[in-house]
């Protein structure tokens, strides 16, 4: 189960790691200002200086110095140190010589650190005093002359701030670095104003097409037309109806001719054709001649005698009844 200090740090798993949490639990609670840990991706003389520094205030001997040194080495620094030699860490000197010898003077470690700081740029984010301040640091390792150092600064600041510093054409680092400061402080305010300048095109162009969706929205206002009051057609006025003629191929169309008010049309008994006089079925009053045997009113019951054989339409009861209103 993973343990968590007291102050925040990281979680311990494995029981090495418990025992470096209880030790550094121990040295805090001492009051012991102790160096930062080396884990190889740090300045190794920056860290051989803060340790001769600290052993110097705590006033350790030698011998506590050697037992305190493999304390604060972690990942490789540490598996390095274990398979130091006895010889090679029997004294502080001896440890400062094979130290400076692995980590310091490595000419492959100095190829690579001398890439790295050829090749660092500044970050858009980063200020130009603290990129300044970081390759200072990086070339006092490599024992990089000043001359060196302003060449790699300046081949490393951002393209506004070289141009701006080139044309002040400084001799000294105190000069690079105020001439670096100033145009970066020259470059933000341009920057402020043009982002004004931009954001006030952009609310411009915005509020032109609002207004042009407020005038599309806008309904037409159409003038009122007077309603006519609705006009109704006597049975003399109404328009001519279609009327059937005995032929079925052809179509002729004829005036409808008005009856009298107190007169009404008659209709034909149900067994003459209006037309042509063609006879109708007393079954179902169609206008075709077939057996009594096909119709299909043969089964069906009128909704007006309630006798089987026959519609309402065909019905003589019905036709005799309305005759005698009639």
């Amino acid at each position: 189960m993973a343990t968590r200090p007291a102050n925040g740090g990281p979680a311990y798993h494995t029981r090495q790691q418990c025992r470096l949490r209880d030790r550094d639990n121990r040295m805090a609670d001492a009051g012991w200002l102790s160096p930062p840990i080396f884990t190889g991706t740090e300045d190794p003389s920056l860290w051989l200086s803060n340790f001769t520094n600290y052993a110097a205030v705590k006033g350790l001997n030698a011998a506590q110095q050697l037992a305190t040194i493999p304390l604060l080495f972690r990942s490789t620094p540490a598996n390095w140190f274990a398979t130091l030699p006895a010889e090679a860490k029997d004294t502080v000197e001896h440890f400062r010589t094979t130290f400076q010898a692995t980590f310091v003077n490595d000419p492959a470690m100095l190829w690579a650190k001398e890439r790295d700081l050829y090749s660092q740029k500044q970050l858009p984010g980063q200020s130009a005093l603290d990129f300044i301040t970081a390759v200072q640091m990086k070339a006092r390792t490599l024992n990089l002359q000043e001359a060196q150092q302003m060449r790699i600064i300046l081949g490393g600041l951002l393209p506004s701030i070289r141009s701006f510093v080139i044309q002040r054409a400084p001799a000294t680092m105190a000069a690079l670095t105020t001439a670096a400061k100033l145009a970066e402080q020259t470059i933000s305010g341009q920057q402020d104003q043009g982002i004004n300048s931009v954001l006030l095109a952009e609310l411009h162009s915005i509020k032109e097409k609002m207004e042009k969706m407020e005038l599309k929205q806008v309904p037409q206002v159409h003038p009122a037309q007077p309603v006519s009051p609705p006009q109704y057609m006597s049975s003399y006025q109404r328009p001519i109806r279609y009327i059937r003629g005995s032929n079925r191929g052809s179509r002729s169309y004829q005036p409808r001719t008005p009856s009298a008010p107190h007169q009404q049309p008659r209709d034909p008994p149900p067994s003459q054709n209006r037309t042509s006089g063609q006879p109708t079925c007393h079954r179902c009053g169609e206008y075709h001649t077939h057996s009594s045997s096909q119709c299909r009113a043969q089964n069906l019951q009128c909704f007006h005698c309630h006798k089987m054989g026959h519609v309402i339409k065909a019905c003589r009861m019905a036709r005799r009844q309305a005759q005698v209103h009639k």
